[in-house]
């Protein structure tokens, strides 16, 4: 009885045992075993999943490190790009494709502080004007560019299209101080 009590006896059968009774007992002993069989063996898929599941999760985590890492590289670059043609002898006005004033350096707001207000939107209309004709000049590597004055002072424009950016394209117009 103790060891019927403890599970470590199936079923406890008396004498005389019917056949019919006996024939489901050690039916369903079998069916308990093979339940028991496939626990252990789920447990053990279960825990395997799980270490490869941990396995891909480190391995995400490494590469999502990388990429951060990358991508601050990048960010350093730009900006470091920015900071050098922030720092250019030349008023750099960056126009995106729909002619939205997208970026000015340093020397164009110290050329045009009036300018910062219409970054994102549409630039100056004497700023379009300009980029207009200059647009309108046929490409040439020695262009003089063009004579303008800007608040009473002589300078001298070019257009730049930078080709190979992702959109939107920035057009680059620089105004020199004329020599």
């Amino acid at each position: 009885i103790d060891a019927v009590n403890e599970g470590a006896v199936y079923k406890f059968l008396t004498k005389p045992w019917d056949d019919d009774r006996l024939r489901d007992h050690v039916a369903q002993a079998f069916q308990q075993k093979q339940m028991a069989d496939d626990n252990l063996r789920l447990n053990r898929e279960v825990a395997q999943a799980n270490a490869e599941l941990a396995s891909l999760n480190q391995q995400l985590e490494q590469l999502l490190a990388r990429q951060r890492e990358q991508s601050q590289l990048m960010e350093d670059s730009a900006s470091g790009a920015r900071d050098l043609v922030d720092a250019l002898p030349a008023a750099i006005f960056g126009l995106d494709t729909e002619g939205m004033l997208a970026y000015l350096n340093r020397g164009a707001i110290d050329l045009m502080p009036q300018a910062m207000s219409c970054l994102g939107a549409e630039p100056d209309p004497s700023l379009v004007t300009l980029a207009t004709r200059l647009r309108a000049r046929p490409p040439s590597a020695d262009d003089p560019g063009e004579a303008v004055l800007v608040n009473d002072q002589a300078h001298r424009a070019w257009l730049c299209r930078i080709p190979d950016l992702p959109s939107p394209r920035i057009a680059v117009d620089k105004l020199c101080e004329a020599a």
